[in-house]
């Protein structure tokens, strides 16, 4: 009896869980882990590197600032200020300023225009904004009495603050204020002002920026903001859309979208509408994300993948160990697993068409993406992809699954294989893989005799410092009797 040969494309359309394995398309998978698309090939995900030495608390916000023709780079824990000085995060010296909170809290950073140059100004929510310009690492109380903040941006020539607290730190949820044109330490005269977002009675839960405007975020609408030339400085117009409910997941897409965490997943805001992503990662949030713990959200763009990332904390974790790649070219989404990120922010490499993604931990390490490691900070990257369900053609008819046709490459990649939908899974064998692909004619062979109507492949690769390639497969079987 001839073989029949089923499977081959890969998923370049990404995690589909909205639907049984046995109906998705050959290029979709039930179930990813740490994988990437790398040129419409799958490969295990990069790796992290230590940047600087410990940053001895835990790393909550990060940010760089460019003033004049210098780089600096941030790094702002509970109760510590810090700068990457070479391989150093040194201390920033704290001059009347206290930081006494604790990773609970929420933290931001912003870098403002002061005198014509831009300085870093932060906010942990507890205690009151501070200010440093990077020439001197002297970190001191930000001048004008400004109100502490849980959100923080600059805008044009202005710094923006929202959900504020004000005289005896009340605390002012609707409000948005802002510092007169050009001087973060004036907050009485001149073009200095607030509002306040009344609408629908909720809190404000984000701030970011949207192209040439600013968005205030709600759960229930986004507030798009703009300079005016009458004495009101800013309008902010009200979109009747579903908004954040953690300003950690805000990002600006190449697209010219907005993407952001919402109760019910991932949307994307177009400056009219915000429709969800079409994907079954929704309904995985919807369902999983902790509410309590939204602060620890992150996320950030990754051009050099076209991907936005967001980091969740899920099904009661206490740290956003759970990260959705949304591919905004293709519109696909893939599964990471992180371990303890706090914060994710950029810095300029020199000779980087990229900026580099920095993934602060609990732990006070500063991890940069690198793509010449497949560890992260020494342990082991554990990259898995599952198959859909392959089935005979005719329904309810048993196959006899006997082999599979790899094409792949790299150090060693192990396939298992499921008869159950991905309930239990027996192994096949260890490949280990050359450093090209085969050629067409002699693919890398799995061998196996398993009969039933339904049969799932995994490849993984969970050893430290390897990484595997996988182009192509092709799974042969015979049909055998019906049910």
């Amino acid at each position: 009896m001839a073989y029949i040969k089923t499977g081959g494309i890969l998923t370049i359309e990404g995690l589909n869980t909205d639907m049984p394995a046995e109906f998705l398309d050959d290029r979709q998978t039930p179930n990813c882990q740490n994988m990437e698309i790398d040129r419409a090939v799958l490969k295990k995900r990069d790796g992290l590197t230590p940047i600087g030495s410990s940053f001895s608390e835990v790393l909550c916000a990060g940010i760089e600032l460019q003033r004049k023709e210098a780089r600096y780079v941030f790094g702002l824990g509970e109760t510590k200020l810090k700068y990457l000085s070479g391989t150093v995060w040194a201390d920033v010296t704290l001059s009347g300023v206290a930081l006494t909170a604790d990773d609970d809290y929420r933290f931001d950073l912003a870098t403002p225009m002061l005198s014509g140059s831009r300085i870093l100004v932060g906010t942990n929510t507890k205690d009151v904004l501070f200010k440093c310009t990077g020439e001197d690492m002297t970190a001191a109380i930000l001048a004008g009495s400004p109100p502490k903040c849980k959100f923080m941006i600059e805008y044009n020539a202005y710094l923006l603050l929202a959900f504020v607290y004000g005289d005896g730190d009340v605390a002012k949820p609707q409000r948005i204020q802002w510092c007169d044109t050009g001087n973060p330490e004036n907050w009485t005269t001149g073009n200095s002002g607030a509002k306040d977002l009344i609408e629908g009675g909720t809190d404000i839960t984000g701030l970011a920026r949207y192209g040439s405007y600013v968005t205030v975020h709600k759960e229930d609408g986004i507030y798009v903001g703009y300079l005016v030339t009458t004495t009101a400085t800013f309008k902010f117009d009200r979109k009747v859309v579903t908004g954040t409910v953690a300003n950690e997941t805000i990002q600006e897409l190449p697209t010219g979208e907005q993407a952001y965490v919402a109760k019910d997943g991932i949307r994307l805001f177009n400056g009219s509408n915000a429709p969800l992503i079409e994907s079954a990662v929704n309904d995985e949030i919807k369902e999983g994300l902790n509410s309590a713990k939204l602060h620890k959200c992150w996320s950030v763009v990754a051009p050099e993948f076209g991907e936005y990332w967001v980091g969740l904390p899920m099904d009661g974790a206490s740290y956003a160990n759970t990260v959705y790649k949304y591919n905004y070219n293709r519109k696909t989404c893939h599964l990471d697993t992180r371990t303890n990120i706090r914060c994710a922010f950029k810095y300029t490499k020199a000779g980087s068409l990229f900026k580099t993604i920095i993934l602060g931990d609990a732990s006070g390490n500063a991890l940069a993406i690198d793509p010449t490691v497949y560890d992260d900070n020494s342990v082991a990257v554990d990259a898995k992809w599952d198959s859909k369900d392959y089935s005979p053609k005719e329904q309810g008819r048993f196959g006899q699954w006997i082999e599979a046709e790899v094409w792949a490459k790299g150090d060693t990649v192990t396939a298992y294989y499921s008869t159950d939908r991905g309930v239990t899974w027996t192994s096949i064998a260890v490949l280990t893989l050359a450093s090209t692909y085969p050629a067409d004619d002699a693919p890398l062979k799995l061998y196996f005799d398993v009969v039933s109507t339904k049969f799932r492949i995994r490849f993984m690769n969970n050893v430290s410092g390897e990484v595997f390639y996988l182009k192509q497969f092709v799974i042969k079987y015979r049909n055998r009797e019906m049910r």
